[in-house]
């Protein structure tokens, strides 16, 4: 019962072919080897508890200025040779994708509606039922203190019930703003009900009684905000709801149709003739690439796109294909009716572009060039308020960063290039206004706190 061509399909699906599937398994046999061999890893040494820390928690300060685009000053035109220099460097810029003919017949819930029969009494029978899952549901800011045994949940309580901070309980036992945080949450999205009907109890800034855990230990909760739910009328829900009864009930109209349909196929009828005897609605593509953009770069709107569009990319011309099985949403059947393959687009048909791509990327080689003359200059004496003076701007001033930290004109190049300077260190880095960049100076690097016994404990786990 082994298909090759499901399988080459299957594997499409999720980004592989058939080697690096292989491949993974190989090393995944390789991985379980070796931890079996090894058996229980021992504490984590000290030093690297340590070097963890530092790199995680080590943070560096900035000072910088924002070189603007506008030094890069006029760019001249072009010549030929450059715009075909650059044309023949960024090629995959300007080729085509491939593109394929492709014709469907889907069987969906709306080709059966007229034969499933969904009455008003249906329609407020199902709101009835189900009228605490429609709408937006109440949700609530929550956060929790965990402990491994209900008598330390206690004493924390009563600690917390004689004014102590809530946030510095949690710290006390080795737990970050992170770790307490529960988020933005709805009943439905705490797992252990005990602890959702706490926190669905709790008035804002109120502490609850230690609960247990139904994965054992104890939490302790507080709410610190309600964003109020909302349920719709029935009127407002009726459109949805219909939709929801016709997924339910109209499998069997489906699988009737099913099975008319592959006995025309079975008789050597197209699919196109199929669908004209069987009166439905046969959608020919004419051109679409496996991202389900035409060529004129519009987007198709296809039932079940994603599985349709990799399927109809891992066929060929003129194979009769199983039909997808789209769950709820129907059946779909599809062939493949031609291929134009992916080709580089020509030079004069693309020449605009190319020009266009050309001067964006001399004017950032140009502002790239004068920030790194900047960098020299600060590396030779020269102070960013001689520098922010030349550019008429100001010298700013960053928060402390992290390795992982984003900010405002500070993107992830430049904190990148910040961790490998020393203190008073230059450099310079795309800024992410227009094509500018940032020349900074690494002003203060500050080493981590040290751990206390509950957070090296959790490092070295």
């Amino acid at each position: 019962n082994f298909s090759p061509a499901m399988f080459q399909q299957a594997l499409y699906a999720i980004g592989m072919n058939e080697h690096s599937y292989l491949l993974s398994l190989r090393e995944r046999n390789l991985r379980r080897q070796i931890l079996s061999t090894i058996g229980k890893v021992p504490n984590s040494p000290s030093i690297l508890v340590d070097a963890l820390n530092s790199y995680n928690g080590e943070t560096r300060t900035l000072r910088y200025v924002l070189v603007p685009a506008s030094v890069a000053g006029t760019i001249p035109d072009p010549t030929e040779e450059d715009l075909k220099r650059y044309y023949e460097n960024h090629q995959s810029k300007y080729t085509q994708p491939e593109y394929r003919k492709v014709g469907l017949l889907a069987v969906t819930p709306e080709t059966v509606k007229a034969e499933v029969n969904i009455t008003e009494a249906d329609l407020k029978a199902a709101y009835e039922s189900g009228k605490n899952q429609l709408g937006n549901p109440e949700r609530r800011k929550v956060q929790q203190i965990t402990f491994p045994n209900l008598d330390d949940a206690k004493a924390a309580y009563e600690k917390l019930q004689s004014g102590a901070d809530f946030v510095q309980v949690a710290k006390e036992r080795g737990l970050s703003d992170a770790d307490i945080d529960l988020g933005n949450v709805s009943r439905a999205e705490l797992a252990d009900p005990a602890i959702a009907e706490a926190a669905f109890n709790l008035e804002v800034n109120k502490v609850s009684e230690p609960i247990s855990g139904k994965l054992g230990g104890a939490v302790v909760l507080r709410v610190t905000a309600i964003e109020p739910g909302k349920t719709p009328t029935f009127e407002e829900a009726k459109p949805e709801l219909e939709k929801k009864l016709l997924k339910e009930r109209a499998s069997g109209a489906i699988f009737d149709l099913h099975d008319k349909i592959e006995d025309q196929l079975a008789s050597g009828a197209r699919l196109s003739e199929v669908a004209d005897k069987l009166e439905l609605n046969y959608q020919l593509v004419e051109q679409v690439d496996r991202e389900g953009r035409k060529p004129d770069g519009s987007t198709v709107t296809l039932p079940a796109q994603k599985e349709l569009l990799n399927a109809a990319f891992a066929t060929a011309t003129g194979v009769e294909n199983d039909p997808i099985d789209a769950k709820d949403e129907g059946v779909i059947w599809y062939e493949v009716l031609g291929v134009v393959p992916s080709q580089v687009n020509p030079f004069d048909q693309v020449k605009e572009e190319v020009a266009k791509g050309w001067r964006s990327e001399e004017a950032r080689t140009r502002v790239a060039k004068y920030a790194q003359e900047l960098v020299t200059s600060l590396n030779g004496g020269k102070t960013l308020e001689d520098v922010a003076n030349d550019l008429n701007t100001e010298v700013l001033t960053s928060d402390p960063l992290k390795r992982d930290s984003i900010t405002v004109n500070v993107l992830p190049a430049t904190v990148a290039q910040a961790f490998t300077l020393p203190e008073k260190g230059y450099g310079s880095a795309p800024s992410g206004a227009e094509e500018g960049r940032i020349v900074f100076e690494v002003d203060k690097v500050t080493p981590p706190e040290p751990l206390n016994e509950a957070e090296a404990q959790q490092l070295k786990q």
